[in-house]
């Protein structure tokens, strides 16, 4: 009954509907990969998307960041003090220093050879897969995931760290290839407790990717050298003609875009 009504307001859907039941394996293996489509092109939107967005961060985070290290034909190797109070003058920026050195690391199944970090602000590089980094951080390790599983460690175990016992507070989460800190096979440590007289490099991170000019830097005393706490290594206080050269070569590095700038010669020498 249904059908006759339906042939006779409706015969093209009456059609449809016969030529449909007639064959079900057919309509059933058309319906799957009819679905089967939809869900593979939006499941590639959504890949896209992710993909884009991940990679706009990483850009960001590349081009609003400056790394400073000591240059090649540098006097000294490792910033001191006096050098980082330098670069918190010539910008509005927060400036990041690190402490970096490489030893052996023990855990509960081997010792392996690796690269421990000391970062004045962890929670600006680095995020706890597992367990959590303290804000206020004095004592206790965080291990990358790598690392964490060649020595098979995990939150609450020990590690040893060039003859010093730590506990590991977190285990990291996974860092990219671009990532200006790579902790996937590092220790990251309070930077109190990371043995080093100096900084080995500091990070100069960016609101955005263009740099606003930064307040001018005071002037300071004449060039006095400075003992450092090794006796055979002497590091000099620049000069204010001395900022003044540092200042023109790291706004010119800058200005170029680059996203890695070395502390020029002149500032070490008077």
């Amino acid at each position: 009954m249904m059908e006759s009504v339906l042939s006779r307001r409706l015969p093209l859907v009456a059609y449809a509907w016969e030529n449909l039941t007639r064959a079900r394996a057919r309509t059933a293996l058309a319906m799957a990969g009819i679905t089967i489509g939809v869900v593979a092109i939006a499941s590639l939107g959504m890949f896209g998307a992710a993909f884009e967005q991940s990679t706009l961060n990483r850009v960001d985070d590349i081009t609003r960041s400056v790394w400073l290290t000591p240059g090649e034909d540098a006097e000294f190797e490792e910033f001191s003090r006096d050098h980082v109070a330098m670069i918190e003058r010539s910008t509005d920026s927060p400036v990041y220093t690190i402490k970096q050195q490489s030893t052996g690391v023990t855990g509960l199944r081997a010792t392996e050879q690796a690269t421990v970090y000391g970062l004045s602000d962890p929670g600006a590089f680095v995020a706890a897969e597992d367990g959590r980094v303290p804000e206020t951080w004095r004592s206790g390790a965080a291990v990358g995931p790598d690392l964490a599983e060649t020595l098979d460690v995990g939150v609450g175990d020990s590690v040893t760290v060039d003859g010093e016992t730590y506990r590991v507070v977190a285990v990291l989460e996974s860092t990219s290839r671009s990532s200006l800190v790579r902790t996937d096979s590092a220790v990251v440590l309070p930077q109190s407790q990371v043995e080093t007289d100096g900084y080995q490099s500091a990070i100069i991170r960016e609101d955005s990717p263009r740099r606003p000019s930064g307040p001018p830097i005071p002037s300071t005393r004449s060039s006095t050298a400075v003992r450092s706490s090794t006796p055979s290594r002497t590091q000099s206080r620049p000069s204010n003609g001395s900022i003044s050269r540092w200042h023109r070569s790291t706004r010119s590095c800058w200005a170029s875009g680059a996203s890695r700038c070395s502390w020029p010669r002149s500032v070490s020498s008077t």
